[in-house]
């Protein structure tokens, strides 16, 4: 149970990107202005959505690279708690320490699943839905006591930056949940089950979303392809005479059409069109693309060496 709260709750944000953004503006919105003081700002200094807030409003501000160097301005600033959304990085003892009422996290998977820094990449490869928790920092990943969960959604067919935005509206349904407790001074959390948890670890991602048309379902290919960054580079590994070759894919689509070749192999090239016909796992035919016609032309050349 936490300490006795004061009128105006002083608490320091912790986060960034749009996702921290989103649930900073949550907290500076009526009613929550009037019992909730947010004391100070943590956020990377070149994040103009977190950064700009604290400007405009002069909330005290912090930069994130200097974080663990900040414990004498936390210290004058005196808050009673912190929230954190979108900080993928590891705190110390001695620093969670420095709040009285704790560090609360918003992590958006339900957790204890896909702890760690890629949960919403898990939770598309896997067709689960989507769901935020809050929950209390301890000193490893996204381990804390759970204090609620938003409703689950159904991602299937969603990209990631969809999800991404998904999520971001989610935000704010989870501090609707958590924050009267907080102003009421009720919050309450409940240990995470072990037996249940499982990570999801940003570096290991190019490998779990690698396209493999030998192996994967046709399925599984367009979970891959939506679990990509819009920006980032979509890697396929294709079977070409016995050899396993490696492309850059645009998008794909299934021809719902069966094919009696081997898993992985190409089945028509189209370089006018930019298009490679590919067979998988479960004998249907992938279309993939590539706008770039250098790039593809490229690629095509590789295949027939």
């Amino acid at each position: 149970m936490l300490s006795r709260m004061k009128k105006d709750t002083k608490i320091i944000f912790i986060g960034q990107g749009l996702f921290g953004f989103t649930g900073l503006k949550k907290l500076l919105k009526e009613p929550w202005i009037n019992k909730i003081k947010i004391a100070g700002i943590i956020s990377l200094e070149n994040n103009t959505y977190v950064h700009s807030v604290a400007q405009d409003l002069n909330i005290p501000f912090c930069s994130s690279e200097q974080i663990q160097h900040s414990f004498s301005w936390i210290s004058n600033l005196n808050p009673d708690l912190a929230i954190m959304m979108n900080f993928p990085h590891k705190l110390t003892s001695s620093f969670i320490e420095l709040f009285k009422n704790g560090i609360i996290n918003i992590h958006p998977s339900d957790l204890p699943k896909y702890k760690g820094g890629a949960p919403y990449e898990a939770s598309i490869l896997n067709e689960d839905s989507l769901v935020l928790t809050a929950h209390f920092i301890d000193c490893k990943f996204d381990s804390g006591p759970i204090i609620k969960k938003t409703d689950p959604v159904d991602i299937r067919f969603l990209t990631l930056e969809t999800v991404y935005h998904l999520s971001c509206q989610k935000a704010v349904d989870i501090l609707d949940k958590i924050l009267p407790l907080i102003a009421e001074n009720k919050l309450c959390s409940i240990k995470q089950n072990k037996c249940m948890e499982s990570y999801f670890w940003y570096k290991d991602l190019p490998q779990k979303i690698r396209l493999i048309f030998q192996s994967d379902t046709h399925e599984m290919l367009a979970r891959k392809m939506n679990a990509y960054s819009p920006r980032s580079i979509k890697i396929g590994e294709i079977m070409h005479k016995g050899e396993i070759k490696t492309i850059e894919i645009d998008n794909l689509y299934t021809v719902d059409i069966k094919m009696n070749k081997r898993a992985g192999e190409i089945i028509k090239i189209d370089l006018d069109r930019k298009k490679m016909h590919i067979s998988t796992k479960d004998g249907f035919s992938v279309v993939c693309f590539n706008n770039n016609s250098d790039m593809w032309c490229k690629a095509m050349k590789t295949v027939e060496e």
